[in-house]
């Protein structure tokens, strides 16, 4: 039965999301910057899979998420505490 352990990354180390394609596997790297648009079609120009259609509410919550990741990685003086995720990995 295997051992389940944690990878712990501390949102200060997140500089980048990964948005990869269901069609083609074909995988675009985005910054978390304050004003983030989701991408809406796949890079690969020979898939142009729809990814995020403009103004529906998954489109509109990964933009609020990224917006919000990136205000977190300001400094803030107010905040003295580590916000961290919690990934579960399989051994």
């Amino acid at each position: 039965m295997p051992r389940e352990k944690h990878l712990t990354v501390d949102v200060i180390n997140l500089g980048v999301l990964r948005i990869v394609c269901l069609t083609c596997q074909a995988a675009e790297t985005v910054p978390v910057i304050p004003h983030y648009r989701p991408p809406a079609r796949c890079p690969n120009h020979s898939c142009a899979a729809t990814w995020f259609v403009p103004k529906t509410p998954a489109t509109r919550a990964l933009q609020h998420f990224v917006t919000r990741l990136a205000a977190l990685l300001e400094q803030r003086p107010e905040v003295s505490a580590s916000v961290q995720f919690v990934i579960p990995v399989s051994v």
